[in-house]
């Protein structure tokens, strides 16, 4: 993960990088500003 991210625009979050998404899936619940990833 990396705090800086030019993408991120300023906002906080962090960027978990699409490795992530190649063997997790990725839940996001904007409401509650949490981020979830099972398994595949």
């Amino acid at each position: 993960m990396c705090e800086n991210n030019e993408s991120m625009m300023g906002q906080q979050g962090r960027n978990i990088g699409d490795i992530s998404a190649v063997v997790n899936s990725i839940l996001i619940d904007i409401e509650n500003h949490q981020v979830g990833l099972r398994s595949r």
